[in-house]
């Protein structure tokens, strides 16, 4: 998949490669979406936090993506962003080498 990008004050800005802490935020946030007494005020301020912990950058801020995101792409960055997140965990862990064990009993 290809990476999300950002645009700050003019400059492309891509996510760092995720760390296991910022799969762990990804969760809480990623329960919150779920929640259906969010509001809508609530719903977007989340958009943005998965945003910023995804790029994991000092740039990337609540402040400068309410200054530099138009309105109507914070959820398609948002889904965009949790989505390459995923991704990128999740082909990793396809990469793992299998137990040997559990390849010769077929499971």
């Amino acid at each position: 998949m290809e990476k999300p990008f950002i645009t700050i004050d003019g400059k492309k800005i891509f996510p760092s490669t995720p760390k296991m802490g910022t799969w762990r935020k990804f969760l809480k946030y990623a329960e919150n979406v779920s929640d259906e007494n969010l509001s809508v005020k609530d719903f977007v301020a989340n958009a943005c936090e998965i945003i910023s912990l995804v790029f994991d950058n000092p740039k990337v801020t609540q402040d400068s993506i309410d200054n530099n995101v138009d309105l109507d792409e914070i959820l398609p960055l948002s889904h965009k962003c949790s989505l390459w997140l995923q991704t990128t965990v999740f082909d990793k862990l396809g990469e793992l080498p299998k137990n040997a064990e559990t390849e010769k009993e077929g499971k």
